[in-house]
């Protein structure tokens, strides 16, 4: 049994890791809720501590910066913020003409 526990969180946390499971269709969120289902249900933890480890404070902070983050979207913010540092970047790669950024097909071509 102890052997299933630290495979279930050895699991859990390399999926968030990785970001995905192979071979399932879970990302980060639902890779940590199933994981949290399962050590709940294999008893690792109790339910009333898996209530007790939430900090109310942080949940709200966090559903705070999602909103923000959605205006900030909606507003445009982000792409002119990237459509701003590529401007300054392609000014400062054709005044200097240190690197031709138009060869590369991918990042990897930048580093061979």
């Amino acid at each position: 049994m102890i052997f299933l526990e630290y495979v279930t969180i050895a699991l859990t946390y390399f999926g968030l890791a990785l970001g995905y499971l192979p071979g399932l269709r879970m990302n980060r969120a639902t890779i940590a809720l199933v994981g949290s289902a399962f050590v709940i249900a294999l008893g690792v933890l109790s339910l009333k501590d898996a209530w007790d480890a939430i900090d109310p404070t942080t949940i709200v902070f966090l559903f705070s910066m999602m909103i923000v983050n959605a205006s900030l979207f909606l507003f445009g913010i982000f792409s002119s913020c990237v459509d701003g540092a590529v401007e300054r970047y392609a000014e400062s790669v054709w005044v200097t003409g240190d690197v031709d950024v138009w060869q590369w097909n991918s990042v990897g071509d930048f580093f061979e």
